[in-house]
């Protein structure tokens, strides 16, 4: 069924393109055919009335020498014209031609009503001045005439009217030429034109057949095999392009389903873990009557367990919080200033855990950076608590800002328990915790990291991270200047 389709609908395309490439080849046959044809004519014309002004010239100058030579140049003339001369009122007095009819023809096209059998009627002298003058080159069927007035001679005593009639026979023939060279032109474009567009079709339509099926048979019974890829390639580069995408995005899809099974995987577990010891813990309480005191240790130990849920939930909201939602609440932030009023606050925290916490921010004094100011303090609150958190006794935490180029950058320095090298790439992945993460006091979920990696990336901006085990780690938060504040102030 679906290959009839497809046949129905190539077939179907293969038509249209046709039609319409063929009225566009017949169209353009039509305007190149009558500019051609208008070309040619205007230039034989040309030629031939160029050779007509040149010969009455030649005329003109023998009949102001004298009649002598009249002879001889009418005779030279009529090797070349068909030569007719009138004279009003007899008509034609003299004629040189091989085709008389046609002759008579263009001179009754010429003069109308006025031209009789062998005279012209009753029209006066200036009346025909008046029709040479505006006639002055006239086209009757296959013959062109020139007719001119000629002054009173020795020959022509009473002056009279000269017409040259040119035989332009030939230029149908030349456009008839032309026409039928057109026209197997056309025939061969049409051809050719079938020719590449049943191949065009073939190929492209083709690839998208077999993407199809392709495509069609990633689903297998009822599940999608993500592990394939279009490897087959056709010349084409639209078509490979699009292959190439293809996989690409077969890929990123792949990548996205393995995380949020991951994803999903880490969770359940998470939940998992702290549901079922408060399951275990009100199993046991219901075992046996207990004293209001171990009854209220159990609750506090359940309380403890529902707030890290809790908390967890939260982290889990602001790391799945739409970026343009939060995007809507960017405004220029000095980060200077929040940086001074986060660490005052964090202080107490660190000396209540024997960590000596210091900042300086001066390098960063008056800059600007655009973006949410909650979401930027809990990535700072975030990065210093988690130095604080995973630290030595007696420890020390250095914050302090800096720039460069257009990036500002808040430092946080320790000189805690350190990640491993081959975890350091991890670390801002949902649910990673160290190994010697987990046994840490209350470690939390592991999303800290990844909410911080979240925010700065909404903000445009990225963390840098570098660490050594058992002697410390640096952490950067680098986010672009806004400096279009910076021009407003200065």
């Amino acid at each position: 069924m679906k290959l009839k389709r497809f046949l129905y609908f190539r077939d179907r395309l293969k038509g249209k393109i046709l039609i319409i490439s063929t009225g566009l080849i017949i169209f353009t046959f039509i305007g190149v055919s009558s500019f051609f044809n208008y070309s040619i004519e205007h230039l034989v014309m040309m030629e031939v009335e160029k050779e007509m002004e040149e010969e009455i010239g030649l005329l003109t100058e023998t009949l102001k020498r004298g009649t002598q030579d009249v002879d001889r140049q009418l005779s030279e003339m009529s090797k070349l014209f068909s030569i007719v001369v009138i004279e009003p009122p007899k008509g034609v007095i003299y004629m040189t031609t091989s085709d008389f009819p046609k002759t008579w023809g263009v001179l009754r096209g010429y003069f109308g009503d006025n031209f009789g059998t062998y005279e012209l009627k009753g029209i006066p002298k200036e009346k025909i001045d008046e029709v040479i003058e505006e006639n002055r080159y006239y086209s009757y069927s296959t013959k062109h005439m020139l007719m001119i007035p000629l002054p009173k001679n020795d020959f022509f005593p009473e002056g009279s009217y000269l017409g040259l009639t040119k035989d332009i026979s030939y230029l149908k023939n030349i456009k008839y030429t032309i026409n039928l060279m057109l026209l197997v032109v056309l025939c061969l474009l049409t051809g050719v034109q079938i020719l590449l567009v049943n191949y065009a079709m073939d190929k492209v339509l083709g690839a998208l057949r077999e993407l199809n099926e392709f495509t069609g048979g990633l689903y297998k019974e009822e599940v999608f095999d993500l592990s394939q890829r279009f490897t087959k390639r056709y010349g084409s580069r639209e078509v490979d392009k699009l292959i190439v995408t293809l996989n690409k995005l077969i890929e990123n899809v792949e990548i996205n389903i393995e995380k949020m099974e991951e994803f999903s995987s880490n969770v359940s577990h998470e939940l998992k873990t702290p549901i079922a010891s408060m399951k275990s813990m009100i199993e046991i309480e219901l075992v046996q009557e207990r004293s209001a005191k171990d009854y209220e240790e159990t609750l506090l130990k359940i309380l403890e367990e529902i707030n890290w849920l809790d908390g967890m939930i939260k982290e889990l909201l602001n790391l799945t919080q739409n970026p343009q939602s939060l995007k809507r609440l960017f405004k220029p932030v000095d980060l200077a200033h929040m940086g001074n009023d986060i660490c005052d606050i964090m202080e107490m925290i660190a000396m209540e855990s024997g960590i000596d916490l210091s900042w300086n921010f001066d390098d960063i004094k008056d800059i600007r950076v655009i973006g949410d100011a909650g979401s930027l303090k809990q990535v700072i609150m975030n990065l210093i608590n988690n130095s604080i958190k995973y630290n030595r006794e007696n420890g020390w935490i250095r914050v302090r800002g800096e720039t460069f180029e257009n990036t500002v950058k808040i430092v946080v320095e320790d000189c805690g328990i350190g990640i491993k090298k081959e975890n350091i790439a991890r670390i801002t992945d949902r649910f990673f915790r160290e190994d010697n993460v987990r046994t840490h006091k209350k470690s939390g979920v592991g999303l800290g990291l990844a909410i911080v990696k979240h925010i700065l990336e909404v903000h445009k901006g990225y963390l840098e991270i570098s660490s050594e085990l058992g002697k410390g780690s640096t952490f950067k938060i680098c986010l672009p200047i806004d400096r279009e504040e910076e021009k407003k102030r200065s």
